[in-house]
């Protein structure tokens, strides 16, 4: 009872499903009234069966902003499913998630508790790093699944569940989930008849990240220790190093090769269009040809000197004048925003100007600030320069105005110490971890560089 009363409690005002329950009832039911639920989800978990309400949904598309309107390429699906089924599954999640992440492998960083996207970018960037002290270059290539979430065969996700220590009954409901679903479409006020899914899991389930982390943690890169990659969900880079871009390519070819094979037996394919190769070296020459002959379903891979990755450009040479470039030009269209409401007659409070920048600029750069901040002085200075601007635009002070001066004013800390703050929170939270460990070795020697630990 006390798991379903803070479960209760912790939920979000989403949207209702088909059976019009949302979330906000859900807070204010009366303690008698959990007694019933409760021994509903007793009776489903012990019997192993989903109420065939639960398992539909009403699918509403939103148009993504770009793209011909009149394509349903152009819409992403929004399924609205019933609250009361995911306070189920999050119950079932709290249970079961610490049990399945102990035993998915160290690559895979979506979906998982303590886990980022900062964890795949820091392991890409100290193994390209590694390579570059030795003379050597890197190969890689960037994947795309195509719509992983929506073709996936639910079988394959049964055989890999058995391998998993987590008893018959989250089997029996995995059975019981992902069979017999049905989906609405409506738009406006319209709504389609209901038809029958067979593939996939369901779309925006609280359980269906970590059913698809079950699904792919066989994958046959484990077993090429000469392959090194990293998985964020569906996302996922491999690449190796050698003397040349050529000596890379049978490793990589046949890694991918393989990789396919087994990314077949799963019901899903890579997206060709978003499948990006890219050659990492120091001794890169701008009209050197990077491309090396890779195939994908005996399509040729295209070869690119920057590649946007988990949300950061990587370039040819690791250097990150293509990410900040792309930064820059982020945070001045969000410094404009702020011109637009500060004034030292009209415009809005000091304090609410210090809120909105640690929000819209700060928030922005301190994402991956510990891998990309290992920039030249000169493309870390652009960004310092919109900071700095930011602070003259909260306090109204005038340019000559000293910079320390100015962040003691906003009491905000500066780039180089938000920096260390999350290098060294990183670390730390890593360390224990005895195969992440080595990965945070290039952050701690900077850390050692400013004499943070001295």
């Amino acid at each position: 009872m006390d798991v379903l009363t803070s479960t209760i409690q912790s939920l979000n005002d989403s949207a209702m499903g088909e059976d019009l329950v949302h979330n906000k009832m859900l807070r204010a039911l009366p303690p008698t009234f959990l007694v019933p639920l409760l021994y509903l989800f007793n009776r489903c978990w012990g019997s192993g069966t989903v109420p065939s309400a639960w398992k539909s949904s009403i699918l509403v598309p939103i148009y993504k902003g770009k793209g011909d309107r009149s394509d349903p390429a152009s819409y992403r699906p929004i399924a609205l499913t019933s609250c009361i089924a995911k306070l189920y599954e999050k119950m079932i999640k709290l249970r079961f998630e610490p049990l399945i992440d102990n035993s998915l492998i160290a690559e895979q960083a979506g979906f998982r508790k303590g886990r980022s996207t900062l964890d795949n970018l820091i392991q890409l960037d100290h193994d390209i790093k590694k390579a570059f002290t030795r003379k050597r270059v890197v190969s890689a290539v960037f994947f795309d699944i195509k719509k992983a979430y929506d073709t996936l065969d639910p079988f394959a996700i049964l055989r890999q569940a058995h391998k998993f220590n987590v008893g018959n009954n989250f089997w029996k409901w995995c059975r019981s989930m992902l069979f017999n679903r049905t989906i609405k479409t409506r738009v406006g006020s319209i709504c389609s008849s209901a038809s029958t899914v067979s593939l996939g899991v369901p779309q925006g389930g609280v359980l269906s990240p970590l059913l698809f982390n079950i699904l792919i943690n066989d994958i046959i890169l484990a077993d090429m220790p000469s392959i090194k990659f990293v998985l964020y969900a569906d996302d996922l880079a491999l690449w190796t190093e050698g003397s040349s871009p050529e000596a890379c390519q049978p490793k990589l070819q046949g890694a991918i090769d393989k990789l396919s094979i087994w990314l077949n037996t799963k019901n899903l394919v890579f997206s060709i269009p978003k499948t990006t190769g890219m050659v990492f070296s120091r001794k890169i020459d701008l009209r050197q040809d990077l491309s090396i002959n890779l195939t994908l379903y005996k399509q040729q891979i295209h070869f690119a000197r920057n590649v946007k990755f988990l949300g950061m450009w990587l370039d040819s040479k690791l250097n990150w004048n293509v990410h900040i470039s792309h930064l820059c030009d982020a945070l001045e269209k969000r410094l404009n925003f702020m011109h637009a409401v500060a004034g030292q007659k009209w415009g809005a409070s000091r304090d609410s100007l210090r809120k909105l920048f640690t929000s819209i600029i700060y928030g922005k750069i301190e994402y991956c600030l510990p891998v990309y901040y290992s920039a030249s002085k000169k493309l870390i200075s652009k960004i310092e320069s919109i900071v700095h601007h930011g602070l003259r635009l909260i306090t109204g002070a005038l340019k000559s105005t000293p910079v320390a001066a100015l962040f003691n004013e906003v009491n905000i800390p500066s780039l180089e110490e938000r920096f260390l703050k999350l290098s060294s929170n990183y670390f730390m939270k890593r360390r224990t971890c005895e195969k992440d460990h080595k990965v945070c070795l290039h952050i701690v020697r900077f850390l050692h560089k400013k004499s943070f630990f001295a």
